[in-house]
């Protein structure tokens, strides 16, 4: 039986990011998006495989939103990052956040139970 996990993102400066996310459909067909299910209006959290960096946008899958919160690092998944979260605010300034946390919270149960 698959069970998914929903996932959960603390520590960010930027306003709206912080919530829980939910696994989606693939944004460049090599590594899973993801999309905030919580936030105040619509996140998703994406690969960038051309930079090898993960971010979070309002855009959609392969946009660059003015506010970005991302990381440098070509982890199969944002969970098994290692490396620190970076953010640039709205004036364009970019901070080091190392408060900026990822983890799963809970199962998600399957959309379908299997027959026995």
């Amino acid at each position: 039986v698959f069970v998914e996990f929903d996932y959960a993102m603390r520590g960010m400066l930027v306003d709206g990011r912080n919530g829980r996310y939910r696994r989606s459909s693939e944004c460049d067909g090599t590594r899973q998006a993801y999309e905030c299910v919580s936030c105040s209006s619509q996140i998703g959290l994406f690969y960038q495989p051309d930079f090898g960096f993960w971010y979070l946008t309002g855009d959609g899958c392969g946009a660059f939103d003015r506010s970005l919160t991302f990381v440098f690092d070509t982890a199969d998944t944002p969970f098994e990052v290692t490396e620190t979260w970076q953010e640039v605010n709205s004036d364009g300034v970019l901070t080091l956040n190392p408060n900026v946390q990822l983890f799963a919270i809970g199962e998600v149960p399957p959309t379908s139970m299997p027959t026995v």
